[in-house]
């Protein structure tokens, strides 16, 4: 088990899709071993070897089930909305990058660009006020459209979904409509 905090850099996930030593896949018990016991859990009432979502400050681990051996099949954070910047845990200190309550679609692509890190955007198919930046990795971030429905947006949250979980694909973001996967 992690005695000491463990250093995270949000610009290595968006780069590799691993946060740290963590990747999609993990089981519980591996997942404890790499980063130590969680912070908090999520899905009340629970106990943490049952909880679906695993909170290391910020950040949220979320499981295929219950069962001891679960899953990891996403990593995400929402909390751009409730504070300017990630808030590190007990276990995880995050280095936050450029990621940031502010921080524009324009400015993040900016430095992937500047990265060489490939990425596209896409309107989201289930919310479709929402635009998605996802690099490689498969590291997504995503941006709220404004009231005018502006695609400037705002940005408020990032993840990484194991694809075999959850399906779809993106498509171009000219088009504003999602088609259905094949």
């Amino acid at each position: 088990m992690v005695s000491r905090q463990i250093t995270v850099s949000l610009r290595d996930f968006a780069m590799t899709g691993r946060f740290g030593p963590v990747s999609l896949g993990v089981s519980r018990p591996q997942l404890r071993r790499l980063l130590g016991a969680p912070d908090d859990c999520g899905c009340a009432p629970c106990t943490v070897g049952k909880a679906k979502i695993w909170f290391y400050g910020d950040v949220e681990f979320h499981f295929t089930s219950k069962s001891a051996t679960a899953a990891v099949w996403l990593i995400f954070s929402d909390a751009f909305e409730q504070r300017p910047v990630l808030r590190s845990g007990r276990r995880v200190k995050l280095l936050n990058w450029i990621l940031h309550r502010r921080l524009s679609r324009r400015d993040l692509k900016k430095e992937l660009r500047r990265l060489n890190v490939p990425s596209v955007e896409y309107i989201s198919q289930l919310i479709p006020d929402q635009i998605h930046v996802k690099t490689a990795a498969g590291v997504e971030f995503s941006f709220l459209k404004d009231a005018g429905h502006r695609v400037a947006g705002r940005f408020f949250a990032m993840s990484m979904t194991d694809p075999k979980v959850l399906h779809w694909r993106p498509i171009p973001s000219s088009v504003r409509r999602w088609e259905p996967p094949r």
